[in-house]
């Protein structure tokens, strides 16, 4: 269950993979990060964002056995 609204909360998705839920979250105006082991998913995830038009300021992705965030 979520809250009403999102507006400038920060949330977490756990084995985030494509990241579907953060950018979900991030459209209603959250402040997600992403956390996955699969450097690979990851990067391609990363790449959508950009493409669907999020700006990396909006999000963060990072790899889970590094703690690194994943950039293009």
């Amino acid at each position: 269950m979520l809250p009403p609204t999102l507006q400038g909360k920060d949330v977490i998705e756990l084995g985030c993979g494509t990241a579907y839920v953060s950018a979900w979250m991030a459209r209603r105006g959250a402040r997600p990060v992403g956390l996955d082991n699969s450097a690979e998913q990851l990067a391609t995830t990363a790449q959508d964002l950009i493409d669907g038009g999020f700006h990396r300021h909006h999000w963060r992705i990072v790899r889970a056995q590094t703690h690194r965030t994943i950039h293009r």
